[in-house]
């Protein structure tokens, strides 16, 4: 996806104008890598082979069933760029206050149901709203055998930068499901602060987390170290959805 996106927003980038225009033109960028990486989660066997699914890597019901969600942020000295599919979710830590910036594709919001009702589809309740009584989500890239009826058209925002913001945190249901934006928040934030156990004495020459000896790194950075923190606290709830997280520090940058 970062590769297909670069692409794009260096086409973008040559034909750009006023900020208005601007912003039109990464939202088309945006939408059009969506859509090539859509494209290729269709095309690609799970093992990387080109070409429908390989036979002997998995069936063809199995390839069907491949897919995934996909949040995108874009950071510019002045605007946040977030593009979302599915339901993972960006949140901006503002003056210790969260701001979503994106929009969780959930079968049950009335725009989305709508959506999936005009295109042939049924959402069936079975521990959770799902499309078909299958997926749990209203888009999402690939997943084959719903693909007449689901989307991997993004939603998109882009947000202006404040001296007041902290942190941008990006991740999957399996933090949110277990989380809420606010607490987030406020332990991403308290993660990022001076003093917090990631400032410890580190050395560049390590990567490796949570090392017993003081001479080495104990987080490779606040970010990994908040991102770490979450995680635990996911699974410490009981979270079973797939946890991944990335926390960006935005403070002096």
């Amino acid at each position: 996806m970062h590769q297909i996106m670069a692409e794009e927003l260096k086409n973008m980038w040559s034909t750009r104008g006023s900020t208005d225009e601007w912003e039109d033109l990464v939202r088309a960028a945006i939408e059009k890598s969506f859509l090539r990486m859509d494209y290729v989660a269709l095309n690609l066997c799970i093992c990387g082979k080109k070409g429908s699914y390989c036979r002997y890597c998995c069936k063809p019901q199995e390839y069907a069933m491949v897919g995934s969600t996909a949040a995108v942020a874009i950071l510019t000295p002045n605007r946040i760029v977030v593009a979302n599919c599915g339901d993972s979710r960006a949140v901006l830590c503002r003056a210790g206050k969260p701001i979503p910036l994106s929009v969780d594709h959930k079968p049950d919001r009335l725009e989305e149901l709508l959506k999936i009702k005009n295109a042939g589809g049924h959402i069936v309740y079975r521990d959770g709203f799902r499309v078909n009584g299958i997926l749990d989500m209203s888009r999402s890239l690939g997943d084959l055998f719903l693909k007449t009826i689901i989307t991997s058209k993004p939603s998109t925002s882009i947000t202006k930068r404040d001296p007041e913001d902290e942190c941008l945190i990006i991740a999957t249901d399996g933090i949110w499901d277990a989380i809420s934006n606010d607490l987030v928040c406020q332990v991403a934030r308290t993660c990022l602060k001076e003093g917090s156990p990631a400032t410890a004495l580190r050395s560049s020459s390590s990567s490796h987390a949570m090392s017993g000896d003081d001479t080495k790194v104990l987080f490779p950075s606040k970010s990994a170290f908040a991102a770490t923190i979450l995680c635990r606290l996911a699974l410490g709830r009981g979270s079973t959805e797939n946890i991944s997280v990335i926390v960006v520090d935005l403070m002096g940058h």
